[in-house]
């Protein structure tokens, strides 16, 4: 992801449904369907980020970057199946594509049925980033993810209605100095480099990396202040 932008950006929205939805149904071992979705981009350092914008976009591309692209679930599924303690983050990862991968996974009952509800979750966000990224609304979007809900699941789905809706609840759009952002606010416009180069996607939340990102951007010069951002609206005491 560090190679790709996109996919980058993407992980961090992707991470913040999930999130969302681990805190609304209380998912037994949410952790780990936390940490898959924060990884589930990883494969995308083998693919050629033109081709991952594309894809993203809905455009069409050659066989082999078609492939490259489809196999970037595998290739994160083998960088983080060895790494102690993870082999479920990486048994979710190699499905968020296609629920019926098969990688020989010999677990209890127990984590099957965690790496079946990770999955399920991680694939909903990324379908629903999918079709956002192609230029559906929100709305259009959900409403083709409910013609599939078979796949997803009823309860996981209206729980994920709830999410989006209440994203509505936003302050207008601020300018804001790199000193001024804040965890939890959300990128509003594509963030470019001088030179015309997406760094950030607009829809990014700002999390520390992200932060991190473009203040050493923004200290060396390579991007301008200020950035347009949303600021969730505080809870209802």
């Amino acid at each position: 992801s560090i190679a790709s932008p996109t996919a980058f950006s993407r992980a961090s929205r992707v991470k913040r449904h999930v999130e969302k939805l681990g805190t609304q149904m209380k998912i037994k071992g949410f952790w780990q369907i936390r940490l898959a979705a924060m990884l589930s981009q990883i494969g995308c350092v083998t693919v050629n980020p033109e081709t991952i914008e594309r894809i993203y976009r809905g455009e069409e591309v050659s066989r082999e970057e078609r492939e490259a692209f489809d196999h970037h679930p595998h290739v994160g599924y083998e960088l983080i199946r060895k790494i102690p303690n993870l082999k479920e983050v990486a048994e979710i990862i190699a499905r968020q594509r296609n629920l019926e991968t098969d990688t020989g996974f010999k677990g209890n009952d127990a984590l099957r049925n965690l790496i079946h509800t990770g999955s399920r979750v991680l694939k909903l966000a990324l379908d629903y980033e999918q079709l956002l990224f192609a230029g559906e609304s929100g709305a259009t979007s959900l409403a083709m993810l409910k013609q599939r809900e078979n796949e997803y699941g009823v309860e996981l789905l209206e729980q994920f209605s709830r999410i989006i809706e209440s994203e509505s609840s936003y302050t207008p759009i601020r300018q804001l100095g790199i000193g001024e952002l804040a965890p939890g606010m959300v990128i509003h416009r594509d963030i470019f480099t001088k030179k015309g180069e997406l760094l950030i996607h607009a829809g990014t939340e700002i999390n520390l990396p992200v932060y991190e990102t473009l203040h050493n951007f923004t200290k060396t010069g390579f991007i301008q202040e200020p950035f347009e951002v949303l600021i969730p609206e505080p809870p209802s005491p």
